[in-house]
């Protein structure tokens, strides 16, 4: 995100953790940008990008803006401040090209608009990657017009500005999920998802919806490497609603709402970056004193779980929460038959699980074995833990002081011989070991693991099974 809370430290830090960061190059100088990109190289040798604005001058009008001005004229006064001058510039595109051509980073993503099939070709012939922002199908067939590599779709839970070519109301305000699935219909280029991403879960739901990879920008907000100020840093962390607003710089983009937004932006005119010259002596006032109400608190709509941790650590563990949910998800689909039933006896044995198991074992014995859950002896119910059930018998999962797996008291599933490989196939789906016991002759058995390392083992053999008269195993 331009402005302040990208840093080399931050881009450096999610490169280095196998993530792709980013420099943000919007509102700096050739200069500044040539140094940050020396920077990252300082902190880390994995590849990183670069974002640059593409930005075309457009008709605005100057009666709206000086309208607005005059309405701004109390505000800036109040603190101390005089207004900025209302103008036009494209962010210095040229001489930041110049710099990008000669550092040659991975990729180079724009956005405001689609660059020149001359430019896109220049930066391939430095073996750049190009990535081009859309927010709509007709920007996408443009982008691959104009020879890109893969597409950023923008969707509107996206924090910061819109990447529309053309900033209208109405345009470009499709969400994440909606937008991948239109533009996966026309074009089979590598598609990045942006917009209220920020956990694995989300992550993972939108690998599911086509996407190649996700981007998050919100999410790393308050993490110790990126610059974003202390009051930005204190409203992420609130659950307070998010709105699109034109009021700081002339062009929509989503922020917390704030005294400012609420006041101002029903009068401000579409008029970028005009507007945001106008406004920028306010917001650094409103910065220098700690004041939230007149600062652009650009944020995602799910800002509230962006979190004070190393880009690192959750660059980590957004990889394998999304692998995890989507092993979830995947076991919820396949195999299709039922497996509640499937599972007709087990031994009393507590397993040995880590504080917090309960999730876990609610997605690992209940979701792919099929065991129902029950209620606690009342003699636990203020310990952790959860109790499983199969027939009249009941499994504890439990959490120990000093958590080592239980693999010798290991829990025994006897399994209803039609439905072992069915819950051999799921285990395997859900990325668990499945080992198949061949020594004892016309008996079928296998070891599985659960999320803690405990033996599973399931067994399909002659049937014992305790449930109340007059029922039957499935198929009997």
């Amino acid at each position: 995100m331009a402005g302040g809370p990208t840093t080399p430290e931050l881009a450096g830090a999610v490169s280095d953790a196998g993530g792709l960061g980013f420099l943000a190059a919007g509102y700096q100088t050739p200069d500044d940008l040539r140094a940050d990109v020396a920077a990252v190289r300082a902190l880390t040798q994995a590849p990183f990008g670069i974002n640059l604005f593409s930005l075309a001058e457009a008709a605005v009008d100057d009666v709206a803006i000086a309208d607005y001005a005059r309405l701004l004229e109390g505000e800036a006064s109040g603190r101390g401040a005089s207004l900025g001058e209302p103008r036009f510039d494209d962010d210095a595109i040229e001489a930041k090209l110049e710099v990008v051509v000669a550092e040659r980073p991975a990729v180079v993503s724009f956005t405001f608009g689609c660059p020149s099939v001359e430019t896109v070709e220049r930066l391939h012939e430095r073996e750049i990657a190009v990535w081009i922002t859309v927010t709509e199908v007709d920007e996408a067939r443009e982008a691959v017009a104009a020879g890109a590599d893969a597409l950023v779709l923008q969707g509107v839970e996206a924090g910061g500005h819109r990447g529309s070519f053309a900033d209208l109301d109405g345009r470009g305000e499709l969400s994440v999920l909606s937008l991948l699935s239109l533009v996966a219909h026309v074009c089979d280029l590598p598609l990045v998802a942006s917009g209220g991403i920020a956990d694995g879960r989300s992550v993972a739901a939108t690998l599911v919806a086509g996407a190649r990879a996700a981007q998050l920008g919100t999410a790393f907000m308050r993490c110790p490497e990126a610059g974003t100020s202390d009051a930005h840093r204190t409203a992420l962390a609130q659950p307070d609603p998010t709105a699109l607003t034109r009021a700081f710089t002339g062009r929509r983009a989503r922020g917390i709402v704030n005294r400012f937004m609420r006041q101002f932006g029903p009068y401000a005119p579409a008029a970028y970056p005009h507007v945001n010259h106008l406004t920028s002596p306010i917001r650094a006032a409103a910065r220098r004193s700690l004041d939230p109400d007149a600062i652009n608190l650009w944020a995602g709509v799910a800002h509230e779980l962006a979190e004070e941790a190393p880009a690192a650590e959750l660059v980590v563990r957004f990889a394998e929460d999304a692998r995890a949910a989507l092993a979830t998800a995947t076991a919820r689909l396949e195999p299709t038959i039922e497996r509640r039933g499937l599972v007709g006896g087990l031994d009393h044995v507590q397993v040995a699980a880590p504080p917090g198991c309960e999730a876990e074992a609610r997605r690992f014995y209940g979701e792919l074995l099929g065991l129902a859950e029950v209620d606690k002896p009342e003699s636990l119910r203020d310990r952790g833990g959860v109790w499983f059930a199969a027939g009249a018998q009941q499994f504890h999962v439990g959490v120990t002081e000093r958590f080592e797996p239980a693999r010798k008291a290991h829990p025994a599933l006897r399994v209803h011989p039609s439905g072992i490989d069915e819950l051999a196939a799921g285990l395997e789906v859900a990325g668990r070991p499945v080992v198949w016991d061949e020594e004892i002759a016309g008996v079928r058995r296998f070891f599985s693991e659960d999320p803690w390392g405990n033996r599973v083992e399931l067994l399909a053999a002659g049937w014992d099974w305790a449930t109340p008269a007059g029922t039957h195993p499935p198929g009997a």
